[in-house]
């Protein structure tokens, strides 16, 4: 079994992932101190849940008083979810968009979804359950393998009027790792003014900085691991980060 996301909702703890099967992916919803149901909810491709002032989405689904139904625009499927200025953004394994203007990332507007700018794809050559999308510095950012303008790139922003990339990224894949599918990005927080990426990569474009870096400003600061990933060896990382208040340090 998989945990792919989680999100707090109204109180409640809800994942989207699969079963031990891997076949039977979709959302639990966390009643108590026990999952609610005995096996997942929701068939296909749920990668992620979040939710809006109103309504819960899963991947490419809607909840509804009776079950789920398939979200208006709906790509298959969709790897991250994020409340951004109080609209719902998506982070798509294929594309949001139609008639030949497409992008990667997609916004929520009157329960339809549609694509924010054009040009930012997922790269042809690499699919994964990873990818994020978030806001820093007044900015939508997006993180995972992309092609823009037939550029290969992990990071990008939209700037209101297009997408570009950030002044710097990451790539390369540690020795340990596999060549391919390459190096990608699996999660994006903002925290302090810095935005933090995590992911499989060997370095930013200006200094060693495997599996975890950060961007102040438009510019890539150099880190390193924060911890011990060797054991990730030959496997895709998943995970995420989340910042809470520590009792006594605030």
């Amino acid at each position: 079994a998989q945990m792919l996301d989680l999100a707090l909702i109204d109180g409640e703890l809800w994942a989207a992932g699969s079963g031990a099967s891997g076949s039977n992916r979709g959302v639990l919803r966390l009643a108590g101190s026990a999952w609610a149901g005995t096996n997942w909810v929701l068939s296909g491709t749920n990668l992620s849940v979040g939710a809006d002032e109103t309504g819960i989405y899963s991947g490419p689904y809607t909840k509804t008083p009776t079950g789920w139904t398939l979200t208006t625009g709906a790509p298959q499927s969709i790897a991250d979810l994020a409340l951004i200025d109080g609209r719902m953004y998506g982070l798509a394994e294929t594309a949001f968009g139609s008639s030949g203007m497409f992008s990667a990332v997609g916004r929520l507007e009157n329960g339809a979804w549609q694509r924010v700018g054009v040009g930012l794809l997922p790269s042809p050559v690499f699919s994964s359950f990873s990818g994020a999308v978030t806001r820093y510095s007044g900015d939508v950012v997006a993180g995972r393998a992309f092609s823009l303008n037939s550029v290969l790139l992990r990071t990008a922003r939209f700037t209101g009027a297009r997408w570009r990339s950030l002044d710097g990224d990451v790539g390369g894949v540690p020795a340990f790792e596999s060549s391919t599918p390459g190096a990608r990005v699996s999660v994006l927080k903002e925290h302090d003014g810095v935005l933090w990426v995590g992911g499989v990569f060997n370095g930013s474009s200006t200094g060693a900085s495997p599996y975890l870096a950060r961007f102040q400003g438009v510019a890539p600061v150099i880190g390193q691991a924060l911890v011990d990933v060797s054991a990730c060896a030959g496997a895709e990382a998943q995970f995420s980060v989340q910042t809470l208040p520590v009792p006594g340090l605030e």
